[in-house]
């Protein structure tokens, strides 16, 4: 399952009690965002990213990461988003550097997710969201940097923070009813409302109810935030734990 540039779809899985939306920002081109989501007997991986200078590089995060065997460790992921970075850098961003004062070569920000039994792990670059509420109040809020994996920050240019400074690899221990929010920024950009949506225990208060209900309420709510919400593009993808992953 996985969305690519579609606006406004909502996609359920009432067994595994995880559903995922995407909508559009108020900027004239395409959704850069992608969602890939993997429901198996083993448990749930999710992976979101969050493109610039269009949709190429976070396409190409979602697959790899979800190809990926699940890290176990932080070099792990290093490892394995290291390898990432240089696909991007050699399969799409390379070609595209003619003008270095122009910075418009692909790259994303991906955050993957994976549910294994009571555990949740987490490897993460850039700028995306994850949070993991307990009775609407934040149990766990993973730190966010602003650099994206591409072509700069494979050469180390632009500020972008190399991979072993950015990377966050955490193994979250759950329990049944624990819920979990991964979002692109877009969600936190239209909030302007800082009581009820700006701040990571405003998030948590609207995470309640079923997958379903809370990425619904989550996107509508961003949608309709501040007088004309912002530019940038909106996904959320939900979980709670504790349904029947089969």
């Amino acid at each position: 399952m996985s969305i690519y540039s579609r606006s406004d779809t909502l996609h359920v899985n009432q067994l595994a009690n995880a559903a995922y939306a995407s909508v559009d920002g108020l900027s004239p081109h395409s959704n850069e965002d992608a969602i890939k989501v993997h429901i198996d007997n083993s448990g749930i991986r999710a992976c979101m990213a969050d493109g610039h200078w269009g949709d190429a590089a976070a396409r190409k995060a979602v697959d790899f990461m979800l190809d990926a065997a699940v890290p176990s460790a932080r070099r792990e992921a290093i490892a394995i988003v290291g390898e990432l970075e240089e696909q991007v850098y050699r399969e799409l961003g390379r070609g595209t550097m003619r003008d270095t004062s122009a910075d418009r070569t692909p790259e994303a920000a991906v955050t993957s997710i994976a549910v294994r039994g009571d555990v949740l792990h987490v490897a993460s670059y850039g700028d995306c969201g994850l949070l993991v509420a307990r009775n609407q109040q934040v149990h766990y809020a993973m730190p966010q940097s602003a650099t994206w994996l591409g072509c700069y920050s494979y050469l180390g240019l632009r500020a972008r923070m190399p991979i072993r400074e950015a990377l966050v690899y955490e193994e979250i221990p759950l329990q049944a009813g624990d819920s979990v929010l991964l979002y692109t920024d877009g969600l936190t950009e239209w909030a302007h409302n800082e009581e009820l949506m700006i701040t990571p225990q405003g998030l948590a208060y609207n995470m309640f109810g079923s997958a379903a209900e809370m990425t619904e309420r989550l996107a509508r709510l961003a949608l309709t935030q501040g007088v004309a919400g912002t530019e940038d593009d909106c996904s959320v993808f939900a979980y709670t734990h504790g349904a029947a992953t089969t």
